[in-house]
């Protein structure tokens, strides 16, 4: 994989409704390991650190797992332990690309 040297920006097919119009959200790759997030058609970019990018990912897995493991312990009727492992055995396909 190669390093990032310059600016990469990225158009996803997400939309979002701001100032009367529905708008793309644009990604753009800041070097040396940085994240830009802004509407497509303005000017303003919110910018994140990877780690920090990375720290929230798997905050939000974590929470995903435990909703998930509350589910098939009501339903199940298992312990709690053992439904969090078959939670994150059911979930774990999410974190492949």
């Amino acid at each position: 994989m190669t390093d990032l040297t310059k600016q990469v920006t990225r158009k996803t097919s997400a939309r979002i409704h701001e100032k009367g119009e529905r708008r793309h959200i644009l990604f753009t790759l800041i070097p040396p390991a940085g994240l830009g997030v802004r509407l497509a058609g303005t000017r303003q970019t919110y910018q994140i650190d990877a780690e920090s990018v990375y720290s929230i990912a798997v905050k939000i897995h974590v929470q995903d797992v435990e909703k998930r493991a509350k589910q098939i312990a009501k339903n199940e009727g298992l312990k709690i332990r053992t439904a969090r492992a078959k939670a994150r055995k059911e979930l774990s396909g999410k974190l492949r690309i």
